[in-house]
C-alpha cells in the first residue's frame, strides 16, 4: 500500500453514492440561475473523492448520477417547459423525453469524464490538474457533439462573476472548463494529502495568472470592447443610440398574441417612448407571418421617432415558390421601412428546427407548408455608422459563429430571441444571458439582447 492509498481511504457504497449526490447538486447550483457559480471550484471534489480504488464500470455509474442531477437541478425545469412548448408534448411523452434530456445533457458527459479521469488520488498534482481538467474538457465537447451549444458548460458557472473570466477572451468557454475542473482536481489533492504544498503552490500559481489577466483586462483602452457610459455632456465619439424593444408577450398564450397586427401595435407603443435613436432592436418573434407579407403591417404603423434603422426578428422566404427555403431571420429596414439586408440563422436548433414541415400563416405556396432551411453561411449587416453581427436565439449558444462575425468585421453582436418558450419561472433565459456574457468577454464586443 502506497502512501496515497492510507492517507485516502476508499469510500463505502453508500458513502461514494452520496459523495456523487452532493457533486450534481453543486453542479446544478453553479449554473446561471443557482446564484452559486464560484461553488464550481469545488464542486467535483466530492465526486473525485468518491472515485478512489473504483473500476471504471463504477466510476461511470457515480458519473452518471451526478450529471443526471446537476442537469435536473440547472435545466430540468426548462427542458420541462421547453418540450412541452416546442413538440407539445404531455404525459409520458413528456416524461421520456424528459428523462432522455437528462442522459444526453448530463449523465452521458459527466459519465465519460468519469471514466476518462480515471482515480485522481494515484497522481501528483500537476497530473491531477491537467488529467481532470483535460477528461471534463472532453465530457464537455461530447456533450457539444451531441447536443451543440454551451449549456451545462463550466464557464458558465462564473458568469456572475466576469472578473474570473476574462481568460475566456484567450483560450475560450473549453479553457475556462478546463482551469475550473483543473482547480477542483488541486482541491483534491490538497485534501486529501498526503503532499499538501504542491497543490496549494499550483493554485496561488493560477489565481495570480488569473487574476493579473483580469487587471490587465479592466486597464486595457480601445474601442474593441470597450464600453463607456454617456455622460451629460452627451455620447462619445462613434457611440451609437439603440433602443431595444421587447413585448412582454408569452408565445405560449395563444390568447395573449391573437394577431401579427396586435403584436405590431404593442412594439410599436413601446419604441415611440424611446426618442431619437440609431437603431431599434425588435426580438426574434415580433411576426409569425412570413416576409414579405408582414412588410405592410410595419408601413401601416410607422415607428413615429426618427430612428436610423430597424432590426427585428421574423420568418423568410427567398421567393415565394420556394416551398424548401423558409428560414428564421433577422430582417433589416431603413427609416423608410425599406428592406436592406436580412441575416438568416445559419444553425437551427436541434430536433426543433429540423427540416420538417410545418403551418406558417400568409405564406402562399401549396398547401401552404414550409420546410425549415438553414443559411449557409453568416455576415454582418452594415449600418454605415456600425456593423452589427447577428446571433438569432439558439445562435448564442455557438462561441464559433460569434467569432466568425467578429472575424467578418462585426464591431457589436445583437442577439434576436424569444425567451419565453423557455418559461418565466426557470432557468433558461439565466441561461440565455450567461452565454451573452461569454461571448462579449471572449470576442470584446458589446452584445445588445432583445429577448
Amino acid at each position: 500500500m502506497n502512501t496515497t492509498d492510507r492517507h485516502s481511504p476508499r469510500l463505502t457504497g453508500r458513502a461514494a453514492i452520496g459523495a456523487s449526490a452532493t457533486s450534481g447538486l453543486a453542479l446544478g447550483l453553479t449554473q446561471p440561475g443557482g446564484h452559486l457559480g464560484p461553488l464550481s471550484l469545488v464542486c467535483l471534489v466530492p465526486l473525485l473523492g468518491a472515485f478512489h480504488a473504483r473500476r471504471g464500470s463504477e466510476r461511470l455509474l457515480l458519473g452518471g448520477l451526478a450529471g443526471a442531477i446537476g442537469t435536473a437541478v440547472s435545466v430540468g425545469g426548462t427542458g420541462s417547459v421547453a418540450l412541452a412548448s416546442y413538440f407539445d408534448l404531455g404525459g409520458v411523452a413528456l416524461g421520456l423525453a424528459w428523462l432522455l434530456s437528462l442522459l444526453v445533457l448530463g449523465a452521458l458527459p459527466v459519465a465519460l469524464f468519469s471514466l476518462l479521469v480515471g482515480d485522481p488520488t494515484r497522481t501528483d498534482s500537476r497530473p491531477a490538474f491537467i488529467g481532470v481538467g483535460s477528461a471534463w474538457v472532453l465530457g464537455e465537447a461530447f456533450r457539444q457533439a451531441l447536443f451543440p451549444g454551451a449549456w451545462l458548460s463550466l464557464a458558465n458557472s462564473l458568469t456572475t462573476t466576469p472578473e474570473l473570466l476574462q481568460s475566456a477572451s484567450l483560450v475560450g468557454p473549453l479553457g475556462v472548463s478546463f482551469w475550473i475542473a483543473g482547480a477542483n482536481g488541486l482541491i483534491h489533492r490538497a485534501v486529501i494529502g498526503p503532499r499538501r504544498r504542491p497543490p496549494i503552490t499550483g493554485l496561488l500559481v493560477l489565481v495570480t495568472a488569473l487574476g493579473s489577466h483580469a487587471v490587465w483586462s479592466s486597464l486595457a483602452d480601445g474601442p474593441a470592447g470597450t464600453v463607456r457610459v454617456a455622460g451629460e455632456s452627451g455620447p462619445a465619439p462613434g457611440a451609437i443610440r439603440v433602443a431595444l424593444v421587447q413585448s412582454g408577450l408569452d408565445s405560449r398564450d395563444r390568447d395573449a398574441i391573437r394577431s401579427d397586427r396586435e403584436s405590431r401595435n404593442r412594439l410599436v407603443r413601446l419604441t415611440r417612448s424611446a426618442g431619437p435613436v440609431d437603431l431599434v432592436v425588435w426580438p426574434e418573434s415580433s411576426f409569425r407571418s412570413v416576409w414579405p407579407f408582414n412588410h405592410p403591417l410595419l408601413e401601416e404603423a410607422p415607428l413615429g421617432i426618427s430612428f436610423g434603422h430597424l432590426l427585428f426578428g421574423a420568418p423568410w422566404v427567398e421567393s415565394l415558390p420556394a416551398r424548401d427555403a423558409l428560414g428564421v431571420a433577422g430582417i433589416l429596414v431603413d427609416a423608410d421601412l425599406q428592406l436592406r439586408a436580412r441575416h438568416q440563422k445559419s444553425r437551427l436548433l436541434p430536433f426543433a428546427e429540423t427540416p420538417r414541415l410545418k403551418r406558417f400563416p400568409g405564406l402562399l405556396t401549396k398547401p401552404g407548408m414550409a420546410a425549415y432551411a438553414a443559411a449557409e453561411d453568416a455576415h454582418p449587416l452594415d449600418l454605415g455608422i456600425a456593423h452589427p453581427g447577428v446571433l438569432l436565439c439558439y445562435e448564442i449558444l455557438l462561441p464559433d459563429l460569434a467569432r466568425k462575425l467578429v472575424g467578418d468585421g462585426a464591431d457589436l453582436l445583437v442577439n434576436l430571441s424569444n425567451e419565453s418558450w423557455l418559461g418565466s419561472g426557470t432557468h433558461g433565459p439565466d441561461q440565455m444571458l450567461a452565454a451573452s456574457v461569454l461571448r462579449a468577454i471572449e470576442e470584446r464586443r458589446p452584445v445588445l439582447r432583445s429577448t
